[in-house]
C-alpha cells in the first residue's frame, strides 16, 4: 500500500510525496482523482492548486513520455513542497512549478487536461467543528472563499484545448450546484464518479470531468472505498493499482 505519514509523507510505486510544507496533506481524495482524471499520452496538463504535487506526479506517470506538467499554487510552502518533490521524482524536468493564482496566471499554451482537488468549505462553515479548527493556511486552502467553483471553471475554460477536458472533485452534496456553473461557463459534465467511503455510509465526495462539447449520455459510476470488512475495495484497488505499493 501507499506508505502514510502525515510528518513524512509517502511512498507510491515510482516517486516519493513529502507533505509536511503544505497546508493540505494528501489523502483519498487526492488519489482517487489522479488515478481517474483524464490522462493523455504525451499530454500537457495544468494542476490548478497543486498543494503537495501529488496531482502533478501522478499525471506526469500516467502521461508517459513527452508529457508535460504546470502546476499553480498561491501558498509560497505548497510551491516549495511541489518543487521539491518534483525535483526528486523520475521526471524532474517535466513538471514546472509557479505560484500564483489561476485568475492571474498568464500562458499561451493550451491544455489537454486541466485538474483540480478544489477548496471544499465555504468561510461560514469553517471552524465550526473540532475538525475544521485548523491552521490559517490550511483554511485557506479549504475554503471556497479563495477560489469559487465558478471561479475555477471560468479560469479553466480559456485554457482548455477544443478536446481538452478538465477533472474536479467536490463533495457530493454540491454535485448540482457544480455542474450548473461549469455549465454557465461552457463546461459540460463527460464522467462522474460517486465516491462512498463505505458500503453503509453516504457518499461524501464526486469526481467530475468537464468538455466544452456537450454529451448525449454521461457516464455515471459509483466507488467504494472500504468494504465492509474495513479493507480497500476491490474497485479502489484496481483504480489506484498504478500507486499503491501492495496492490
Amino acid at each position: 500500500m501507499v506508505h502514510l505519514n502525515m510528518g513524512k509523507g509517502f511512498t507510491c510505486k515510482q516517486f516519493v510525496i513529502e507533505h509536511d510544507h503544505c497546508a493540505m496533506k494528501v489523502n483519498t481524495d487526492s488519489l482517487v482523482l489522479g488515478s481517474w482524471a483524464d490522462a493523455p499520452q504525451g499530454g500537457k496538463a495544468l494542476d490548478i492548486g497543486c498543494g503537495s504535487g501529488i496531482l502533478s506526479l501522478m499525471l506526469r506517470q500516467r502521461m508517459g513520455p513527452g508529457s508535460r506538467v504546470d502546476a499553480l499554487d498561491i501558498n509560497e510552502g505548497a510551491v516549495h513542497q511541489t518543487r521539491c518533490n518534483a525535483a526528486a521524482s523520475p521526471w524532474p524536468d517535466d513538471i514546472a512549478v509557479t505560484q500564483t493564482d489561476v485568475r492571474l496566471f498568464e500562458t499561451s499554451c493550451l491544455y489537454d487536461v486541466v485538474v483540480c482537488n478544489p477548496p471544499y468549505f465555504t468561510h461560514g462553515q469553517v471552524g465550526r467543528h473540532a475538525h475544521l479548527a485548523q491552521s490559517q493556511a490550511r483554511q485557506q486552502a479549504r475554503q471556497q472563499d479563495s477560489l469559487s467553483a465558478q471561479q475555477l471553471f471560468g479560469s479553466s475554460a480559456p485554457l482548455l484545448r477544443e478536446s481538452g477536458t478538465l477533472c474536479c472533485l467536490y463533495p457530493t452534496s454540491m454535485a448540482e450546484r457544480v455542474i450548473r456553473d461549469a455549465r454557465q461557463c461552457g463546461l459540460y459534465l463527460q464522467r462522474q464518479l460517486v465516491v462512498f467511503p463505505t458500503p453503509d455510509k453516504p457518499s461524501h465526495v464526486t469526481a467530475f470531468c468537464f468538455a466544452r462539447q456537450q454529451k448525449n449520455h454521461v457516464t455515471k459510476t459509483e466507488l467504494v472505498i472500504r468494504d465492509a470488512q474495513n479493507s480497500y475495495s476491490d474497485n479502489y484497488r484496481e483504480l489506484c493499482r498504478s500507486f499503491y505499493l501492495a496492490f
